[in-house]
């Protein structure tokens, strides 16, 4: 997969899991992260319908596994294992990457990243949004500056995420201030 990034390629991820899962029975509500260990064969089917549709690489539905996240709920204290979990259920159908995308803030990216890299060898994908947003008047204004985004996501490189990227908020001066924090 990485081969095929330096060479230009776009790589076709997969789509949505919590609507898709919504149409397959998670009732309102409830995480998709709960079907990681209540339902199991819906999550490998998920992962396969979009590898099966052409996905090359697809984010586990450990979207909301962080420790923040879940420290109030049923999966209190099973952050690791239900991210080890979650990447077990979909390399059973060829995984080449997991990862994050949008989220809270920025220092929860932090937590998942350092999650990630401890539960998998598999290469780590991190899409943070650019912050908190925040509406001010008519607008959706996110926190983090481009030098600020940049500086976390380089530290995410240098902890060894291997796919960067930036979510909500993230603008080109974003990705400009990226590119230049990991020397391109």
């Amino acid at each position: 997969m990485l081969d095929r990034l330096a060479d230009g390629r776009v790589l076709l991820t997969d789509g949505a899991t919590g609507t898709n899962f919504q149409q397959m029975g998670l009732p309102p509500g409830v995480a998709p992260e709960d079907w990681v260990f209540d339902v199991p064969d819906r999550v490998r089917e998920l992962h396969a319908r979009f590898v099966r549709a052409g996905s090359e690489f697809a984010l586990t539905c450990s979207f909301g596994a962080n420790s923040a996240r879940l420290a109030d709920g049923p999966l209190s204290g099973r952050v690791r294992e239900l991210n080890i979990r979650a990447a077990e259920l979909a390399r059973e159908v060829g995984v080449a990457a997991i990862g994050a995308n949008c989220g809270r803030s920025l220092e929860d990216n932090d937590t998942v990243v350092h999650e990630f890299l401890q539960a998998t060898t598999v290469p780590v994908w991190i899409k943070p949004n650019a912050g908190v947003p925040q509406v001010v008047g008519d607008s959706v204004v996110y926190e983090a500056d481009p030098a600020t985004l940049a500086a976390h996501i380089a530290d995410y490189a240098r902890q060894g995420a291997r796919i960067v990227g930036g979510c909500c908020g993230t603008t080109p001066e974003h990705i400009a201030a990226i590119a230049h924090a990991l020397g391109r």
